[in-house]
């Protein structure tokens, strides 16, 4: 296998191997290292990461099936190691995902034959359940009907969802990549408060986790009790328009999330993964 940069110049060649928004930063110039290893002329693997704090956060990393134990990812994470070994200050590596798929438990034995150790998400999990599971909890029980002052997307006009939107980011909100107006957002069962023609607080769902149902984004900005009845009106929606068995995926932010998450869907699955590794180790 040969071995070489990914730029804009050949991101044509690894696109398909690279997740999306790695793929947007090499396209945009931002300061991504990304890497790739090719058999001939065909690209067959992909890393891609920044560095922040001293740590390289690993973004994405695939192999195709069909080139997989070649040593490929081998060679990729060694030759990240090397650039690492250049830069001051730069003295470990860490990569976090979520097992989504099947393929993804091969990676915790990678990462271990790779000298990668697991660590702690400090309650930042992710968390998979169904929308059975989710009406079933007590939060649900009784009258589900939507509250007067939380409308869906659907029924509100984008510049107030802008705004709100430019709102939370400043405010420092932690938010999915989509904006609150991207067509990738579920306009149907998103909803937010709407009060004197301002969006004061939200519920965004979008398809961020592997393409299931997923809580994108949330901002209680008219308090915390604005949040239990955005679920509640949410999900009332969502199971007017999906099947019970439908797939969805909540991501925690903090310590305090996960335990509202667990406490509202005890079923909800972790699936976040974490491994870290010294430089040198």
């Amino acid at each position: 296998m040969e071995l070489g940069y990914i730029s804009a110049n050949n991101l044509s060649a690894y696109r398909s191997l690279l997740l999306p928004r790695a793929a947007r930063a090499i396209e945009q110039g931002e300061a991504l290292t990304a890497v790739g290893v090719a058999e001939g002329r065909l690209a067959c693997g992909a890393l891609a990461g920044f560095l922040e704090d001293g740590c390289f956060q690993i973004v994405s990393l695939y192999m195709a099936p069909d080139h997989r134990r070649k040593g490929g990812g081998r060679l990729m994470l060694d030759a990240l190691a090397d650039i690492l070994h250049g830069l001051p200050g730069a003295g470990a590596m860490r990569a976090d995902y979520a097992v989504t798929e099947p393929e993804h438990d091969a990676l915790a034995p990678f990462f271990a034959r790779m000298g990668f150790a697991p660590i702690d998400r400090r309650g930042q999990d992710v968390y998979l359940f169904t929308l059975g599971q989710a009406a079933a909890s007590p939060l649900f029980a009784g009258d589900a009907a939507v509250s007067a002052n939380i409308r869906a997307f659907s029924q509100i006009p984008n510049i107030y969802l802008a705004q709100a939107d430019s709102r939370a980011k400043e405010l420092g909100v932690p938010m999915s990549e989509a904006t609150l107006i991207s067509a990738g957002i579920d306009r149907d069962i998103s909803v937010a408060v709407l009060q004197d023609k301002n969006v004061t607080a939200f519920l965004a769902f979008d398809r961020s986790v592997g393409g299931r149902l997923t809580i994108g984004s949330a901002w209680a900005g008219a308090g915390p009790m604005s949040m239990p009845a955005m679920l509640r009106g949410a999900f009332s929606l969502a199971m007017s328009k999906f099947p019970s068995e439908t797939e969805m995926a909540a991501q925690a932010v903090s310590d305090i999330a996960a335990r509202i998450i667990r406490g509202i869907i005890p079923d909800a699955r972790p699936v976040s993964r974490s491994y870290y590794r010294k430089q040198g180790a």
